[in-house]
């Protein structure tokens, strides 16, 4: 069930308005968090601590009291369903639609903008209400930044491939040598030095 947040602060703010909060919902808890603004709003909906649906619905009523500016990806992505029906109903409700839920209205009535007209149509929302139900329905996912290490940039380079013969600048002193040597060690086989004149002897005689 929704309170109701009335417009003005009630009594004086703690030290830590989240945490009076989070500890007792009241006109006044809301009133104090709401005064924070949207940044502290939103990082306190991001923290794993109790009842995080009264920081977004701190946040969502400090929405409807800025409708003439823009939704931003991370507060849509804040606001759980219930926050969303409130919000997309309160922008077409700011057009001057009057709501059908009650619980709204008795946020809405609070409003100073808040006026039903009979001849309302969607056709009285503008391009920034239109941008802002869109959000508000289908936000976009948030951008992970991918930190690659060096062993990760090692891990998924590609292999250096070997093209045409082997025989490239790295191959070319340890495959000289090796010619070399058998080119030495063929000589030396195919010839046999002759007796007492140093020179290779005739071949026999068949």
């Amino acid at each position: 069930m929704i309170l109701a947040l009335l417009g003005t602060a009630l009594a004086d703010c703690g030290a830590d308005p989240i945490t009076d909060l989070r500890a007792m919902a009241t006109p006044d808890t809301y009133e104090c968090a709401i005064g924070l603004g949207p940044a502290p709003l939103l990082v306190a909906a991001a923290e794993p601590l109790p009842f995080p649906e009264r920081i977004t619905r701190a946040l969502a009523v400090w929405r409807l009291r800025n409708l003439e500016t823009a939704v931003p990806a991370d507060e849509a992505r804040a606001y759980g369903p219930a926050d969303v029906r409130l919000l997309t109903d309160g922008i077409k409700a700011h057009r001057g639609r009057e709501t059908a839920a009650e619980e709204h209205a008795v946020v809405f009535e609070q409003m100073e903008w808040y006026a039903p007209r009979a001849d309302y149509t969607d056709g009285r929302l503008t391009e920034l209400d239109q941008a802002n139900l869109a959000m508000l329905l289908d936000p976009p996912a948030p951008v992970v930044e991918v930190v690659e290490t060096a062993a990760d940039a090692m891990a998924t380079a590609p292999a250096k491939k070997r093209t045409g013969c082997g025989c490239g600048a790295d191959d070319a002193a340890p495959a000289g040598a090796l010619i070399l040597l058998l080119g030495l060690f063929s000589r030396r086989r195919g010839r046999t030095p002759s007796a007492g004149t140093g020179t290779d002897a005739a071949p026999p005689q068949v």
